[in-house]
């Protein structure tokens, strides 16, 4: 059985606060990933309330 590789924190950061954005990054190629990451975990504390969807009552 196939073991989960470990993530780095910033990779984890992206993972939880940012999961859409994290999903792509997966896509990109391996040696592009870090940087990604510390892309969307910096979107995120620069603008922490953007990127979110408001839900409509």
């Amino acid at each position: 059985m196939a073991t989960t590789p470990e993530l780095s924190p910033v990779a984890e950061f992206a993972r939880r606060h940012d999961p859409d954005r994290f999903l792509c990054a997966l896509f990109a190629p391996v040696a592009l990933r870090e940087p990604l990451f510390a892309l969307i975990a910096y979107n995120h504390e620069r603008w922490p309330g953007r990127g979110r969807r408001r839900r409509r009552r």
